[in-house]
């Protein structure tokens, strides 16, 4: 429960934005996807529902003057994201239907109109803000990861951290060549709202690779080879030199993702489950490697 001095800072907040609150009593709200912010919800006169995020501690090299930094650059260009009132402390959300999630769809067809649609706002996103802070594939996610793992876990992944090292050095760039990312970009951190979309959660954001935010989706989401494709492909159109390369580094991105996962989690009945899904990243990257090379020689371009 939040303190009384943070229950009346969150009051005058809505004061603030001119919101009627129906009851002065605030309700906890369950989150299973956060680890350290809690939560809680309120309805106000007009019947809208808000969301109180009582800010938790953020992992290095996160801080939350650059998630206000961040989501004020969104707000300049127009980029919703839910929140109207974020401060040190706490942030305001509105709090929209669970069934208007990603995760809840259910009919393909508008899954996949939905998927294209997430590919045109993340292009929008990457090419309107340019975030200030740089997240790290390499040294803030994998390695992290690693050196946190238990002993017996890590002697296991070893093998398979050497290779995803390497596969780091292909597509990792430098600065000029990231972009502004979400980083955290969950199938229920989208909303799709009479045909527009919504992205929410933004305390991860940070400047990074170009598909990271597209690749954490696909994975998370377990998405299809056809739906990856038109995610790709809608993404892909406002590429004026779109080359082979592209593809190549979703498919690279995919693999370091489905190791993260694997690298964090905690709970052992589902290590199975991940670590076939990262072999089935990882062969798709092998496959790939032998597409790219094929490619290289019927364009005369092998190298010796």
């Amino acid at each position: 429960m939040a303190s009384e001095p943070l229950l009346d800072a969150i009051k005058t907040a809505f004061n603030d934005l001119n919101i009627d609150l129906q009851h002065e009593e605030l309700s906890d709200c369950s989150m299973p996807h956060s680890k350290t912010n809690k939560f809680m919800q309120v309805k106000a006169k007009d019947g809208e529902i808000y969301l109180i995020r009582i800010n938790g501690k953020l992992w290095p090299p996160f801080e939350r003057p650059s998630e206000a930094n961040n989501l004020e650059m969104l707000r300049q260009k127009k980029i919703k994201t839910n929140v109207i009132h974020n401060g040190s402390e706490f942030q305001i959300c509105y709090f929209k239907p669970e069934e208007k999630r990603f995760s809840m769809i259910i009919d393909e067809d508008m899954k996949m109109e939905c998927l294209e649609k997430v590919a045109e706002s993340i292009k929008n996103y990457q090419a309107a803000v340019e975030f200030q802070n740089v997240l790290s594939i390499r040294k803030d996610l994998v390695e992290k990861a690693f050196n946190q793992m238990l002993p017996d876990k890590k002697t296991k992944l070893n093998f398979y951290y050497e290779i995803i090292k390497k596969i780091i050095f292909v597509v990792e760039h430098d600065r000029k060549d990231h972009v502004s990312s979400h980083n955290d970009l969950l199938p229920s951190d989208i909303y799709y709202i009479d045909g527009e979309i919504i992205i929410v959660d933004w305390e991860y954001s940070a400047l990074n690779h170009p598909f990271y935010d597209l690749a954490h989706l696909s994975v998370l989401s377990s998405l299809t080879m056809e739906q990856d494709q038109a995610f790709l492909t809608t993404y892909n159109k406002s590429i004026k030199n779109f080359s082979i390369g592209h593809g190549h580094s979703f498919i690279l991105m995919k693999a370091i993702i489905s190791f993260l996962l694997l690298a964090w989690n905690r709970d052992p009945t589902k290590d199975e489950q991940l670590t076939t899904k990262f072999q089935a990243n990882l062969q798709d990257v092998f496959g790939y490697v032998i597409v790219i090379h094929v490619y290289r020689i019927e364009n005369g371009i092998l190298l010796t």
